[in-house]
């Protein structure tokens, strides 16, 4: 369209740079101190453009998303202790013969009280006067962007709180749990434990089947033929080989093999498990219970923002949560099993 001093801001889209800077040296007669203010306009305009729409992106955190474990409340606002119930049961029938009723054992129930923890934490976020001043003038959402911040922060100690735990406050995690079996994978042949180690040496498709057996076996016999895997986890770095190893005289990958081989377990990665294990290094999960009545992330306080307070020029917000870390009645329906490094 034909382009004047009117519609020039609406012609902006759909010319080309030289185009605008011409037209700004046309209108401005000739005198390059004002084709050279229009110059900086733009240059103004492209950068203030840009820093409104890229954000950084971050990794992913399943923990504090619920996508490993549901995220609930069992415990009121307030309390610092949560606790449930764990019933046990005895006793059993047997014949009965004449004139020997009074004989009939008789069942009994036993209840125990588990408790644990439940500890508050926060992050907190503000600005100066001149910073607020400086953000409008340039058109920065620093309140919206110092917000988004904190929410991250918040959810990153969470998320590496559900993981890990931490001991010094008595707060439990995924990896951790007390009374959770804890085994070594078996080496193959070649003295290899690793999914992840490469060469001559390496695990088939075939040996990593056999981790999934020996997890299932183990599974077993710690649960007392009570409960059955549902479902695995495997650090980025064995996820990965299982696309790149392929049985031999097929197409077919070890992840496909695996996936056929135990249709009834669901099969996931989780960046943390990279470096869990005792030896500092990978490490595999697997679990019979994933529903939020048998294991969840206690989260009384789900992220709340107070605020904003000021302090003279400043103007500072406080973002307050709580959990209890990974709660668990069943901790011998979890098992991590570990890989030694290998030579």
């Amino acid at each position: 369209m034909p382009v004047n001093a009117t519609n020039l801001g609406s012609a902006l889209p759909v010319m080309r740079r030289d185009a605008i800077m011409s037209y700004a040296a046309s209108v401005s007669g000739g005198e390059q101190s004002r084709a050279d203010a229009a110059n900086m306009w733009l240059e103004t305009e492209l950068e203030e453009q840009n820093q409104r729409v890229y954000r950084k992106k971050y990794a992913q955190l399943k923990f504090a998303a619920g996508l490993v474990i549901p995220i609930r409340a069992t415990v009121s606002r307030g309390k610092k202790t949560g606790s449930y119930k764990m019933f046990s049961h005895r006793g059993m029938a047997k014949w009965l013969t004449t004139g020997a009723w009074k004989d009939i054992p008789r069942a009994s129930t036993e209840a125990d009280r588990k408790y644990f923890q439940v500890r508050e934490y926060g992050i907190g976020y503000g600005w100066e006067f001149g910073e607020m001043e400086e953000a409008q003038a340039t058109n920065t959402p620093l309140a919206a962007e110092e917000a988004f911040a904190a929410k991250r922060g918040s959810e990153q100690f969470l998320n590496d709180v559900s993981a890990h735990g931490d001991d010094k406050v008595g707060i439990h995690g995924f990896l951790n749990l007390p009374n959770m079996t804890v085994i070594d994978a078996a080496p193959n042949g070649s003295g290899t434990h690793r999914w992840s180690t490469l060469g001559a040496n390496a695990k088939t498709a075939l040996e990593m089947k056999e981790d999934i057996d020996l997890l299932k076996r183990t599974m077993r016999a710690a649960t007392n033929n009570v409960e059955k895997i549902t479902r695995v986890w495997l650090p980025p770095s064995f996820w990965e080989r299982t696309t790149s190893v392929v049985i031999p005289g097929t197409a077919k990958t070890a992840r496909e093999f695996i996936r056929e081989t135990f249709p009834e377990i669901v099969f996931d990665e989780l960046d943390e498990l990279e470096t869990a294990g005792t030896y500092g290094g990978p490490c595999i999960m697997a679990s019979a219970v994933t529903g939020p009545e048998d294991i969840w992330i206690e989260a009384p306080i789900q992220y709340e923002v107070h605020g904003p307070f000021q302090d003279g020029l400043s103007w500072n917000q406080i973002a307050r949560s709580s959990t209890g870390g990974v709660i668990t009645p069943y901790p011998q329906a979890l098992l991590r099993m570990d890989f030694p490094e290998d030579a």
